[in-house]
């Protein structure tokens, strides 16, 4: 709540030259009183005292008066102002201002001490962003030191054993496929660093986004096969017109229903399905279910942060723990929201996206 002010700087400037004023107003007055004191001082006392030192005596008198108004109600609040100001140059932002009573220096208190508060917001906010970017290249590091060293092994042993054809056969598939797991990671990375940027703008188009999930779906089923996976597809057969980045929600679908077939165990059910609300004023809803095992609540409080997953599938070059973070930017630039669920359907933990 602001704070009354007792007066104003003009008021009180006013305050002071109207008194002079008056003082020049009355100075006849002061000249007859100098020159009576004078009288009565000489009758009384014998001594000589001009009637010009009596009127300096009175000016003297005023504008010491003036001054000490003047440094305690103007320039003694500035210093303090000032020295508060030098401190917080050197770093220093547990500095606030007190008792700056009156006129606008306590607005100007109100201000000061609202902007220190701020500016350690923002130190704080700073500090913590360094702290998760360092943990983030902890993370890039170690996830891409597991296939290059897998790849430099193999690589020498190929180069330097006397392998039979098998073997090598062998080892050139796992270098294969630890560079596509390492290509993997680059690619979520760049895509991670890519949707973070105030410059990237989505390449929207009006399109059919329930022929798009019905796609992503479709491309599902050789892994959904490996894993002896079921999947419940419930995506209405007439079309959901709305506007998207077909490519980005691609991503987006594939990261889900790919996560859903990595992280759970064989014969597990998955169910894929879009509801289309609009006309309740409710929005596109989309689900990617599954009936496996229920993520814990210590995981999910940072679900969506890079590097996040459910199992060790990292450490076995299943995941890059980046998907994601990749699909909650994607959905946020769409004006949308994803969330996880272990309550939306009975039985199923879901992902769930909303779009208007």
């Amino acid at each position: 709540m602001e704070r009354k002010r007792r007066s104003s700087i003009i008021n009180l400037l006013m305050i002071l030259g109207l008194a002079f004023v008056l003082v020049l107003l009355i100075q006849g007055t002061v000249n007859d009183f100098a020159r009576g004191f004078a009288e009565g001082w000489n009758s009384v006392d014998g001594s000589k005292i001009d009637t010009t030192v009596i009127k300096v005596i009175i000016w003297v008198i005023f504008i010491v008066i003036e001054a000490l108004v003047i440094y305690f109600r103007i320039i003694r609040p500035v210093r303090r102002i000032s020295r508060s100001m030098e401190k917080v140059k050197q770093g220093n932002l547990d500095e606030q201002i007190r008792d700056l009573d009156g006129m606008e220096f306590g607005y100007i208190e109100e201000s000061f001490n609202s902007m220190i508060t701020s500016l350690k917001r923002a130190r704080e906010l700073e500090n913590d962003t360094n702290e998760k970017n360092r943990k983030l290249y902890a993370e890039i590091a170690h996830d891409l030191k597991t296939p290059m060293t897998m790849i430099m092994g193999y690589a020498r042993l190929i180069k330097e054993g006397d392998l039979d054809e098998s073997t090598k056969e062998r080892y050139l598939d796992t270098i294969i496929e630890q560079t596509g797991n390492a290509n993997s990671l680059l690619e979520d990375m760049l895509e991670y660093a890519k949707l973070g940027s105030t410059e990237y703008k989505l390449t929207c188009e009006n399109g059919d986004i329930a022929e798009l999930l019905r796609q992503v779906t479709a491309d599902s089923f050789p892994e959904l096969e490996k894993k002896n996976m079921t999947v419940d597809v419930n995506i209405p057969q007439d079309h959901v017109f709305c506007s998207f980045d077909p490519t980005q929600m691609k991503r987006v679908f594939t990261n889900l229903i790919g996560n859903a077939i990595k992280h759970n165990p064989n014969g597990i059910n998955i169910v894929v399905s879009l509801d289309d609300r609009r006309s309740c004023g409710d929005g596109i809803e989309i689900l990617v279910s599954d009936n496996g095992p229920k993520i814990s609540d210590e995981l999910q409080a940072g679900l969506f942060e890079p590097f996040r997953t459910g199992d060790d599938s990292r450490k076995t070059g299943n995941g890059s723990g980046l998907g994601l973070s990749v699909s909650r930017k994607i959905v946020m630039l769409h004006k949308g929201t994803l969330d996880y669920s272990q309550s939306r359907v009975t039985g199923y933990k879901s992902f769930v996206i909303r779009l208007d």
